[in-house]
């Protein structure tokens, strides 16, 4: 049969393909969204990759098996045998070929099992050369296969995008502004407003919505299409916006699936790509948006920043090099294994290696307002599954890793006006096990850290400028885990829990010597912390039986930290028919406005509460008192999909289905309503 009859049969029959609904896009991205949430059910160690994506893993061999029934080869299968051949027979000439860079790295850990904390020891090195990268990349998939005594010359199915996000808090100038891990640092979501307009992504699109008058009215909708040489390229889901001044940003995506050819194989292979791009629009013109430029990273999107007119992309891409090192590793080959950024592939100088290898990228590229069609600047880590901290001035990335123990591995980059450059790195015991357990003043970063040594105990360390230690405190709450931490000046605070919530307060002023100042203790947990006043903590969490630990319901406490190290639990409110919220795993979910008097998340409960958005007001002479409710299942049964905002006096629940407007000043009566259905 002729070859391109072949071709063709393939993507008819690939596009006939009916995907279970358990397997739809959405679906999968849905249990990937609940992955943070699992992680504080159950309080235990990362998970690299997800049991959700299993399913999907089945079908891409099983396409792989139907393809070789077919006589239609792959590279990764071809590859695997060709490893086997070269561990059979060649691996002298292998290590001989390999960089100088692994020699000089293995020196640099030693002590606890793979791993030593370091101080003064960097964990990470520049890439000499592709070589260096390619070996990099060799060493861990040969790990794999001695760990696991079988062959992972298969590409595994990679970490992907956290979904299509929404939008929540902070208040300046008369509207909410979106809920963020770092004061300055901007982050994207899923909602915006800048007073006078809502920006809203709803299947595919941006939808305009017009709020000057108070009622949401529709005057224009955005759905970015790929713009790319040889052709058009549809857009396929768009994961967050940006909004300032005229510019409108978007952060969308595209995955394909491809046969290519392989002549050096005798068939073809399946090939997928995925992509992120960054859509920058003038919109002084809200009904006819002006695109001004887009860029493109390859990867699976995992978050953004914003910060003095830059954004900065973060994706990551699982990398399998092929298998003749001498011939990838060539200017006109490495492109076919490494990942490109804006149609060019990444310089071997912008790669920096995790010690002992990695097959996972995580790219950081920046992109300027006044010039959004260039990439200003990008680095590449590979390393494992990582966890990005952005700072005002440094962007941490962090992964954990295991051996005999648990331990956190971080590099640091700093970036200023677009510029990235490389910062050094460190490892610390333990696990970060919250989103704001990491937090850098003046230079000094502090990091909080669980570990498991016969007990569950936890650890505070400083680490200076240089990523060397300077100061730590260990062994605290023996047998208790970090649930909840967040940083205010020179303190922190961080809550650990058993069956009670001991409330930590850690003084920094001395980085050298940080100090544990308080210890408060009361039932129950808080999952997430946001500071409520300079002399006051909101915590937000679960109320538990003092004896049994059994959770009793959601809980709001205020605590008094006038005093740090005699932190009190000034009012509490135990919500006993909510059982949930997302409060606790997803920050942007929260609004909190002490300017405006708004503590708005949504609860999941039983009988007449149902699953509502709720907001309440605070006083320290009334406590917490409930004053708005409204039915959150017409409006998505996504729970990151709702967010609570207001523009002036009035009060918008979103989500990616509709807007409903209330007016505050006369007891939240809805005023107006937009479907986008």
């Amino acid at each position: 049969m002729d070859e391109n009859k072949v071709l063709q049969m393939l993507k008819e029959s690939a596009e006939e393909v009916t995907v279970p609904e358990n397997l739809e896009a959405d679906r999968i991205e849905e249990r990937l969204r609940n992955r943070k949430k699992e992680q504080k059910m159950f309080r235990f160690r990362k998970l690299g990759h997800y049991a959700a994506l299993a399913a999907v893993c089945m079908l891409v061999i099983s396409g792989v098996w139907t393809l070789g029934r077919m006589g239609i080869g792959t590279k990764d299968m071809k590859k695997a045998e060709d490893a086997k051949q070269t561990s059979d027979g060649a691996s002298g000439g292998m290590q001989e070929e390999k960089s100088e860079d692994t020699a000089e790295s293995t020196a640099v850990l030693e002590g606890k099992g793979a791993y030593a904390v370091s101080n003064g020891l960097n964990p990470y090195r520049q890439a000499k050369d592709y070589g260096a990268v390619y070996d990099a990349v060799q060493r861990e998939y040969d790990a794999w296969a001695e760990h696991d005594g079988t062959d992972k010359g298969m590409e595994r199915i990679e970490d992907t995008a956290k979904g299509e996000p929404l939008e929540s808090t902070g208040s300046e100038g008369g509207y909410t502004e979106t809920n963020v891990q770092t004061e300055g640092v901007a982050e994207g979501d899923f909602v915006k407003t800048d007073g006078k307009y809502l920006y809203v992504v709803s299947g595919g699109e941006v939808q305009i919505v017009d709020i000057r008058s108070g009622k949401p009215n529709l005057v224009g909708k955005l759905k970015p299409r790929g713009l790319q040489k040889g052709g058009s390229r549809e857009i396929k889901g768009i994961y967050e916006i940006y909004v300032e001044n005229d510019l409108l940003q978007i952060v969308c995506s595209n995955q394909e699936v491809e046969l290519v050819c392989d002549d050096t194989l005798g068939g073809y292979e399946v090939e997928q790509k995925h992509k992120v791009y960054l859509y920058t629009y003038d919109i002084s013109d809200r009904t006819k948006p002006e695109l001004l430029g887009v860029v493109e990273q390859d990867g699976y999107y995992q978050s953004s920043r914003k910060r003095e007119g830059y954004v900065y992309l973060f994706t990551s891409q699982r990398i399998s090099a092929p298998s003749k090192r001498d011939q990838a590793i060539q200017e006109d080959g490495v492109g076919e294994w490494l990942p490109w950024v804006n149609r060019k592939v990444f310089e071997a100088e912008d790669i920096w290696i995790a010690e002992g290898g990695g097959t996972d990228a995580y790219l950081v590229s920046s992109v300027m307002d006044d010039n959004p069609g260039v990439i200003q600047d990008s680095k590449m880590l590979l390393a494992g599954n990582v966890t990005e901290y952005v700072s005002e001035h440094s962007i941490y990335l962090y992964e954990e890793k295991y051996d005999d123990e648990i331990v956190t591995s971080i590099a640091k980059f700093d970036y200023d006006c677009g510029k990235i450059t490389a910062g050094g790195g460190a490892i610390v015991d333990g696990s970060i096990r919250d989103t704001f357990a990491v937090n850098e003043k003046d230079g000094y970063l502090r990091v909080l850290t669980t570990v498991y040594e016969e007990q569950w105990e936890n650890q505070v360390y400083v680490l200076d400028e240089t990523m060397d230690i300077c100061g730590k405190v260990e062994g605290l709450a023996p047998g208790e885990e970090i649930y909840a931490a967040r940083f205010l000046g020179d303190y922190g605070y961080f809550v650990t829990y058993r069956n009670t919530d001991p409330l930590f307060s850690v003084d920094f002023s001395d980085p050298e010597e940080p100090k544990i100042v308080g210890e408060l203790k009361i039932t129950g947990f808080s999952d997430y912390l946001h500071f409520w006043s300079e002399n006051q903590l909101l915590g937000i969490g679960y109320e538990t039986d003092e004896v049994t630990g059994q959770q009793m319901g959601v809980k709001l406490s205020m605590f008094d930290i006038t005093d740090p190290g005699n932190v009190l639990e000034e009012n509490k409110a135990v919500l006993s028919k909510v059982y949930d919220t997302p409060a606790t795993y997803e920050y942007k979910t929260v609004l909190v406005d002490r300017q405006e008097n708004m503590i708005g998340f949504l609860a999941k409960g039983s009988g007449a509460e149902g699953r509502s958005y709720l907001i309440y007001a605070y006083s320290e002479e009334q406590g917490f008192q409930r004053i708005f409710r409204a039915d959150a299942d017409e409006f998505s049964m996504r729970d990151e999909a709702i967010r609570g905002i207001y523009a002036g006096d009035i009060f918008y629940l979103v989500s990616d289905r509709k807007v409903a407007a209330y007016d505050r000043k006369n007891a939240y009566e809805e005023v107006g309503r937009i479907d986008f259905d």
